[in-house]
């Protein structure tokens, strides 16, 4: 069941509807949480979900600590060499770069 609401989830985020995705990733991170407890990979999975959709969106300051929470819970389930660690770190650091380039494109430092 989970599996059909997260690909139908995805799909929205795909088209670019971030703002209809955002509420349905809130809810399968919710689920997630209750059914497989906060510290689950899967619940990590779902925290990147959402702070791609808040990065997505430019709200920065929202998806840092998402991100940073699904590092955490990946690091510690899964080890820090596995490649879901490396793709929250790679979420991490193109939400570093992106608010870097748009300090320098608005002449922030």
């Amino acid at each position: 069941m989970l599996g059909c609401v997260h690909w139908k989830t995805s799909e929205i985020y795909h088209k670019g509807r971030y703002a209809d995705a955002e509420p349905l990733y809130k809810r399968l991170l919710a689920i997630k949480e209750k059914a497989l407890g906060l510290d689950h990979p899967d619940v990590g999975a779902s925290l990147n979900d959402l702070a791609a959709v808040c990065h997505h969106q430019g709200r920065y300051a929202d998806a840092e600590p998402l991100v940073k929470r699904a590092l955490a819970i990946r690091e510690k389930a899964l080890g820090p060499d596995h490649p879901y660690v490396g793709a929250s770190l790679t979420t991490l650091a193109v939400l570093y770069y992106d608010q870097v380039l748009l300090g320098l494109w608005f002449g922030k430092r």
